[in-house]
């Protein structure tokens, strides 16, 4: 069963899922992969009150990741989002991604953005199911070739949900 929950970004399975996107990354853009070109958070990004940095895990094993961070108030950023490949197509993204919104609905926030790259076409599909709206460029991620909002609506009695 896959869990997700709130964990350190700068923990031992955090520091590893972010160093295997990292190596993942270097199999599919071309050049060098620099992380740091890529304007990725910081952990005191992922942290209450700022934001929150979820694992998800299978029998106790960290297999995927993904951040909020505040840009502003009532609008997050989604960072870090990563899958083990052996891992993909089980749904695993689209529960990181469900709490990620859940997590910014909790905190006020009416919108969420993220960019990717051409080089990830799984995860620009994984958007474009979740109901990810293409948007002009945010951003100047010298990785970054699309870029998506997700506005968030609230359901009725108190509740919320995601405009799909």
């Amino acid at each position: 069963m896959i869990v997700v929950a709130a964990e350190p970004f700068d923990g031992d399975d955090g520091q590893a899922l972010t160093a295997a996107y990292h190596a993942f990354a270097r199999t599919r853009f071309p050049g060098d992969f620099d992380p740091t070109r890529g304007l990725p958070a910081l952990h005191r990004d992922l942290v209450p009150p700022r934001g929150v940095f979820l694992v998800a895990r299978d029998d106790g094993t960290a297999i995927g990741c993904g951040g909020l961070k505040t840009i502003e108030t009532g609008l997050g950023e989604v960072k870090h989002m990563f899958v083990q490949p052996a891992h993909r197509g089980q749904g695993v993204g689209f529960k990181i991604l469900t709490a990620l919104e859940d997590h910014a609905r909790e905190r006020g926030m009416s919108r969420v953005v993220l960019d990717t790259s051409e080089f990830l076409p799984e995860a620009i599909a994984l958007y474009g199911r979740s109901g990810y709206s293409a948007v002009e460029p945010y951003n100047d991620n010298h990785y970054a070739t699309h870029w998506f909002e997700k506005h968030l609506t609230r359901m009725r009695g108190g509740g919320q949900s995601s405009s799909m």
